[in-house]
């Protein structure tokens, strides 16, 4: 038998340790990993260099801490196996970026095993986004550390490189269409301005460039230009700042000569018949409809295709939607994880999406929001979520990955305007307290803070928050507003201002509870819908028409009354 803790000392080892035999009758490799293609094999003769190039093989797939190799002897040859003993797993303590200042939101499960591979991978994974961030040119590299029994630190060393960033854009060729709305289009790589007040540079990246380009294709798309061709002209940089120019050949526009959508009703406001411009809004709206119906019903595949027919010398064409789902899902088992010290209880109240319903991924998006309002997790998005499907029962399950916030938090915030309109100014050391009690008297979810007040004149003039103190100092036991519990949250209590401050603070935070239900709710950004195009008769083109959800002319004014309600209602208990 040969053994080696350390690739180098098995390929000492094993060449030396070798008998002469004759041919081998049986190898056999024992241990978990992927199946590894040995040169040893049955029929050869025991062969040292072999055996050594086998043991690196195993050793090189990173499964295994030790490699093992046995012969037995037999009347008909040896018999050898490759024992292989697992790696003992390692788990991530916490995740460090040198330099600090290059910190980003990654996505790595707490209690899920990690090893160099995995490691590599967080690094790869960063790389696109730095890009996508306006530097083309990072390197990331990821080390693991030590940090005691089966525990290890992944440090993740950035390099960003120069940054660079979109100086101007350039419009050139057939346009067809007007260059302000063509700008217009463009939302990754458009300079964003005030005139004589404020303007913005957007980051550059080569995903920004090409996502810009297939927006202004389905531009084209929508009016009615199906020969359209758009192109990058060209980048030219001048130090760290990029020109960007976009060659459009619009082509004749074509009026419609029918339209007709299977699979989703007949769109509303729509003639088949109808001689007209292309209606893509119209289009949009009803193909937007059907996905979101489809969602409602737990259809998790919605795919809609167009097919365009054109007649050349008539400038006509015909189009043919047709939307396909897939059969609904219900949804399965709902787990969380990283919240080692929140209940699950609090958790799972605040969704809107509950086990053994249809699926609905309207309620999976506005229960991250909702999950997000909690405040004790880092921001959510749906890539922290993985949706595990059950063909053969029909049924989602969903796992939601976590990553908790600090224990202590300290902050410094002044009045926006008057201090009796906008609250005092305040400096805060809080805490959250550890994991004790269920539901209201669950700790985890309360928080102790210390609080210094200056200039503090309430705008409200009850005699009980009556003061003549420049300086205030508060100690207060608060519970947040937790959605799925709001007659149980929100409110906080204060020994120095006594009971009746109390009452106030748990009708003010009520209040705003109700305002942001009414102005902000749980609203989310519908995904937009991207539509291909094939054309009868071109194997050439390719074209896709994008739909978005129209911006509500209110969103200004709900976020203005929101703030409006928190200015008035603010203050230390408030």
């Amino acid at each position: 038998m040969w053994t080696c803790s350390r690739l180098a000392a098995a390929l000492l080892v094993v060449p030396a340790a070798l008998p002469n035999a004759g041919s081998i009758r049986s190898v056999e490799v024992r241990g978990p990993g992927l199946p590894v293609d040995l040169e040893t094999r049955a029929g050869h003769q025991l062969d040292a260099a072999r055996i050594s190039r086998d043991v690196h093989r195993l050793w090189s797939t990173g499964r295994f801490e030790d490699v093992r190799v046995e012969s037995t002897e037999t009347p008909d040859g040896p018999d050898v196996v490759f024992r292989g003993v697992p790696r003992r797993p390692l788990y991530p303590r916490t995740v460090r970026f040198e330099p600090a200042s290059e910190k980003r939101q990654i996505s790595l499960p707490s209690g899920t095993p990690i090893d160099a591979a995995r490691a590599k991978e967080v690094a790869v994974a960063l790389a696109p986004r730095l890009a996508d961030e306006g530097y083309p040119e990072s390197r990331v590299e990821a080390e693991l550390v030590s940090a005691g029994s089966r525990q290890v630190d992944l440090v993740l060393r950035v390099n960003p490189g120069r940054h660079y960033s979109v100086q101007r854009v350039n419009l050139s060729g057939n346009l067809g269409l007007g260059e302000n709305e063509l700008l217009h289009t463009l939302r990754e790589t458009r300079e964003r301005r005030v005139p004589g007040v404020w303007k913005s540079h957007p980051d550059f990246s080569q995903a920004r460039v090409d996502s810009d380009l297939e927006r202004l294709r389905a531009l084209y798309v929508s009016r009615g230009y199906f020969d359209a061709q758009v192109t990058l002209g060209g980048i030219a940089y001048t130090g760290n700042k990029v020109a960007i120019t976009y060659v459009a050949d619009a082509g004749a526009r074509y009026r419609l000569r029918g339209l007709d959508v299977s699979g989703a009703g007949s769109p509303p406001g729509i003639s088949p018949s109808a001689q007209e411009d292309f209606p893509a809004p119209a289009l949009c709206r009803c193909l937007m409809a059907a996905r979101r119906q489809s969602e409602t019903q737990g259809k998790l595949d919605f795919e809609a295709r167009l097919t365009i027919q054109v007649w050349q010398p008539e400038r006509e064409a015909l189009l043919s939607a047709a939307v396909e789902t897939a059969p609904s899902y219900y949804v399965g088992r709902i787990e969380f994880r990283g919240n080692h010290s929140i209940h699950d209880e609090t958790l799972r109240r605040a969704l809107v999406l509950e086990e053994g319903t249809l699926f609905d991924l309207d309620r999976l998006r506005r229960s991250l929001v909702r999950l997000n309002r909690i405040g004790m997790f880092e921001p959510l998005t749906f890539a922290d979520v993985a949706l595990i499907r059950r063909p053969s029962e029909l049924r989602t399950d969903v796992t939601i990955s976590l990553k908790q916030r600090g224990w202590r938090s300290w902050a410094l915030s002044g009045p926006v305007g008057p201090a009796s309109l906008g609250g005092p100014l305040q400096a805060q050391l809080a805490a959250r307290l550890p994991n004790w009690g269920r539901g209201v008297l669950d700790t985890s979810t309360w928080y102790v803070s210390v609080s210094l007040l200056a200039f503090y004149h309430p705008l409200l003039p009850w005699k009980i928050f009556a003061t003549q103190k420049h300086l205030l100092p508060l100690f207060a036991l608060r519970r947040p507003d937790l959605p799925g519990q709001e007659w149980l949250s929100g409110f906080q209590v204060s020994p120095q201002l006594g009971p009746e401050a109390t009452v106030v603070s748990y009708g003010a935070g009520q209040l705003r509870r109700a305002a942001h239900t009414v102005f902000q709710s749980d609203r989310t950004e519908t995904p937009r819908l991207v539509v291909p195009i094939d054309r009868t008769g071109s194997a050439w083109y390719q074209g896709s028409l994008e739909c978005e959800q129209p911006q509500s002319h209110w969103r200004y004014l709900r976020a203005a009354a929101t703030f409006a309600v928190n200015c008035l209602l603010a203050s230390p208990w408030l």
